[in-house]
């Protein structure tokens, strides 16, 4: 077997381990997870999200700090705000 051979089957594995490793959560909830590919000067964690937008489901990281600015910005425009759907308070 060659050397890129083995590489590319390890590089899979290794794909393979880190997507079955992941935190599993529903759309919406907001999750701490650690910043495995931790760079200098990037946070130890992320608050980690899935959300449907338009039947697209994405993901986002935030920091603390950005979680705090939408929290604070959603307190000060109540007129803005959206409500809990009566399933959403059934299943949530």
């Amino acid at each position: 077997m060659s050397i890129g051979l083995l590489m590319k089957q390890k590089l899979l594995v290794n794909i393979y381990i880190t997507i079955n490793k992941m935190i599993k959560t529903r759309v919406g909830k907001i999750v701490k997870v650690k910043n495995q590919g931790k760079k200098a000067g990037a946070n130890e964690t992320y608050q980690a999200v899935i959300l449907n937008s338009n039947g697209q489901y994405n993901p986002f990281l935030f920091t603390d700090a950005e979680i705090a600015v939408a929290y604070e910005r959603g307190r000060k425009n109540i007129e803005d705000q959206v409500s809990r759907s009566m399933i959403s308070m059934l299943l949530d």
